[in-house]
């Protein structure tokens, strides 16, 4: 741990914290310990995803430090449970969410060419790169997940049709339950009344 704080000093806390998990054998260890391969990747995808916060928080700040990125991840955790305490709803993208859990999770515009990207499809990696964001974003959920996509969407004055992402089909369908309405084309006044009764109170104290 003490070379880990030397090297903090000279090169990013993403490399270090990917070096570390390197160095103490963490997937060498998961193989000994799990015989099935789904929970070792699984595992490892949860590093994966912290480094990827860690990297993301570089980027954006100035001068990043250790105790910084901390202070951040605790500071949105607080906020997070004042915002559920006030019976808000708390809006951010996939990286924005890595490291963190919620109660209910609205995973909104899961499409072909948005997850994956269209452009991740045209290198060797970015397929890999967006099944691990679809993970890290299903797994914020603590108890409920609700995934939902457009069947239609407008570009420059075009009606463009949409499908789902091809990760949906990669669920296990007993994990899936089909929601009221879903393939309607527009909700009318008393269905849209409806979802926002049930959204509400799923963030009620009640």
């Amino acid at each position: 741990m003490e070379d880990a704080r030397k090297r903090l000093k000279r090169e990013s806390i993403a490399m270090v914290a990917r070096n570390l998990w390197a160095e103490i054998e963490y997937q060498k260890e998961l193989e000994t310990t799990f015989s099935d391969p789904k929970k070792i990747a699984e595992r490892m995808a949860n590093i994966d995803a912290l480094i990827d916060g860690i990297q993301y928080y570089e980027s954006r700040d100035r001068k990043p430090t250790l105790e910084g990125y901390l202070r951040q991840v605790s500071l949105m955790e607080e906020d997070d449970d004042e915002e559920f305490q006030k019976g808000k709803v708390v809006v951010m993208t996939i990286h924005s969410a890595k490291g963190l859990e919620f109660r209910n999770v609205f995973f909104v515009g899961v499409e072909q060419g948005i997850i994956p990207h269209t452009k991740s499809l045209e290198t060797s990696y970015g397929e890999a790169e967006e099944r691990r964001l679809f993970y890290v974003a299903v797994t914020r959920a603590k108890q409920e997940l609700t995934i939902s996509y457009s069947k239609m969407r407008t570009k420059f004055g075009q009606r463009i049709e949409r499908l789902p992402s091809m990760y949906i089909n990669e669920i296990p369908d007993n994990l899936l339950e089909p929601t009221d309405g879903i393939y309607q084309e527009a909700a009318d006044e008393e269905v849209a009344e409806d979802l926002l009764s049930r959204f509400g109170a799923m963030f009620s104290d009640s």
